[in-house]
């Protein structure tokens, strides 16, 4: 979560709910009480200021996580009949994003928000939304085409029960508000292709 945008800001602060997003250190992934200073490294960072003057007020709006679909990649999965066909994306509350298909359950596809912090999804929102298909397919998980909490983990997936192959394709959207005004991370072009191997 960022830092605040105006107000009180500090480098320790508390870890209470109303002071977690006014403190460096916890946004840092620090204790609060940890000892730290505007000239190191970290918080220069995070500041945006690598040398010269700094103050607090370089912290305002700042955050230290950062958001990213680059890692997810097109899914398939592949039975041979009689069986049924799936693959599927799951992202995690915590900022992590995994898959299963017919020969994988839990493989992690790395990190729509890093570092992955726990409970980081109640403060933002995802939309799956379809561009393209082919073939007979069955989409299973959350609804598409709207945009859903990640206060809990949502699974989007595909499954055939035909021989052959479907597929569909995906615009996949991050925003840090429930309308999607401010997206964070998108990523155009994902498949999910499901065959059943004739």
């Amino acid at each position: 979560m960022a830092l605040v945008t105006e107000g009180e800001i500090s480098i320790g602060g508390n870890a209470t709910s109303g002071g977690r997003n006014r403190s460096i250190n916890i946004e840092l992934g620090r204790a609060a009480g940890a000892t730290s200073n505007l000239n190191e490294t970290a918080l220069r960072t995070l500041a945006g200021v690598s040398s010269g003057a700094i103050s607090l007020a370089n912290f305002y709006n700042k955050s230290n996580i950062t958001f990213s679909l680059s890692s997810v990649t097109d899914l398939d999965g592949m039975v041979f009949p009689p069986g049924t066909a799936y693959a599927e994306f799951r992202f995690q509350a915590n900022g992590t994003i995994t898959y299963g298909n017919n020969s994988t359950f839990d493989a992690s596809m790395g990190n729509w928000a890093s570092p992955t912090t726990t409970g980081i999804g109640s403060s933002y929102w995802i939309r799956f939304t379809q561009t393209a298909s082919s073939g007979t397919t069955t989409e299973t998980g959350a609804t598409r085409g709207v945009w859903l909490s990640l206060s809990s983990g949502r699974t989007y997936g595909l499954e055939r029960t035909e021989n052959g192959q479907g597929y569909r394709q995906y615009t996949i959207e991050i925003s840090s508000d429930s309308g999607g005004s401010t997206i964070v991370a998108s990523k155009t072009g994902v498949y999910i292709f499901v065959e059943v191997i004739v």
